[in-house]
């Protein structure tokens, strides 16, 4: 999982990592925008050995986001995701009710402007039919 901001196909690409488990565990990856959904592509690394565990991915249709906001910190920010249910989210450990961020590194805050700009494009953007499934 390497560089920023890339593009696989026409959808851009954004790095984050993420401290779970009290601190215990660093999750790495890359989230993904398609047209419908957002996926996030991650590997768990064990903070005290450096040793990576296992892979994981994760799908989220755009259609259960409610919102999605940018929060600057001095060193790092954080990209918070509001969903509808925390059912569409209960796969992930990082959660905290019906939101779950992702860390992202302060050279990466432009990317993430755009990352966030292009999520609310397809959010607004989706077809009527698939807001009402």
């Amino acid at each position: 999982m390497q560089g920023t901001r890339g593009f696989v196909g026409s959808r851009p690409t954004l790095s984050f990592l993420v401290e779970a488990d009290a601190g215990f565990t660093e999750i790495q990856g890359d989230a993904r925008l398609e047209t419908s959904e957002l996926i996030l592509d991650f590997e768990t690394k064990d903070s005290i050995s450096g040793l990576f565990r296992k892979a994981g991915d994760f799908t989220l249709p755009l259609n259960d986001l409610v919102d999605v906001k940018l929060h600057r910190g001095l060193l790092l920010t954080r990209l918070i995701f509001h969903v509808n249910s925390i059912e569409s989210i209960r796969g992930l450990r990082w959660r905290k009710g019906h939101r779950f961020h992702l860390g992202i590194r302060r050279r990466d805050r432009p990317d993430a402007l755009t990352f966030v700009d292009d999520i609310n494009w397809l959010m607004i953007n989706q077809p009527v039919n698939s807001k009402m499934e």
